[in-house]
């Protein structure tokens, strides 16, 4: 029971239980299905009106033609953000980076791990080689990647490295290698490993470069 107005005593609303029509409450289909006020019939069911009152039906698609509507919308948007990446991408320039002012590595170039490296890696693959004219080239390019490989896994920042080896036959000939570059004297360096067995020679040399 529930009491409504400023007399408690005179007006007394019974609460209306689930499902169940009282003298004061009926149910929803009563009342949607009620006679509508004389004035007020564009506000009645679901349409959607505009500010004179006119009424405008709601949409009404079928499931399929709902789907298709989906998909076009999604379409439209896939290609206007590929117009946006196209055109942000013709835009974006390269990336520039400012000036540290330093010219010199944090860890520089240490000829002597270096070596000492170089010279491990010709002892380990060569030491059971026999000489062999037709393998040698391929067998230059394998140790001179792999000692490529070592000296960068060293860690050297701002350097670029250049490794060449050298497999030349013992034939009681005299060998003279000579290199020619142009470089900084000051932060570029190189270092030279051997390895001789009875039938060849192998020379590695390792160049650093210093690059800002």
């Amino acid at each position: 029971m529930t009491r409504v107005g400023r007399d408690l005593k005179d007006h007394v609303v019974p609460t209306p239980l689930p499902g169940r029509a009282t003298k004061h409450t009926p149910l929803l289909d009563q009342v949607a299905q009620g006679p509508v006020q004389p004035g007020l019939e564009h506000l009645q069911g679901r349409g959607i009106h505009n500010l004179p009152g006119q009424p405008v039906p709601g949409p009404n698609h079928s499931p399929s033609e709902e789907l298709h509507l989906c998909a076009v919308s999604v379409l439209f948007r896939a290609q206007i953000v590929g117009t946006m990446k196209e055109e942000y991408s013709k835009t974006r320039g390269k990336i520039k980076y400012l000036n540290t002012y330093r010219l010199e590595p944090f860890n520089k170039f240490q000829d002597q791990l270096v070596r000492s490296k170089a010279q491990a890696i010709l002892t380990n693959k060569l030491q059971e080689t026999k000489y062999d004219a037709g393998s040698s080239p391929s067998l230059c390019t394998s140790l001179s990647e792999e000692i490529l490989k070592a000296t960068k896994e060293m860690g050297f920042d701002r350097y670029k490295y250049v490794v060449t080896v050298l497999i030349a036959e013992k034939a009681g000939q005299s060998i003279n290698v000579a290199s020619r570059w142009v470089w900084d004297v000051q932060r570029d360096t190189w270092v030279s490993a051997e390895c001789e067995t009875k039938t060849f020679i192998a020379l590695a040399l390792i160049m650093a470069c210093y690059y800002e």
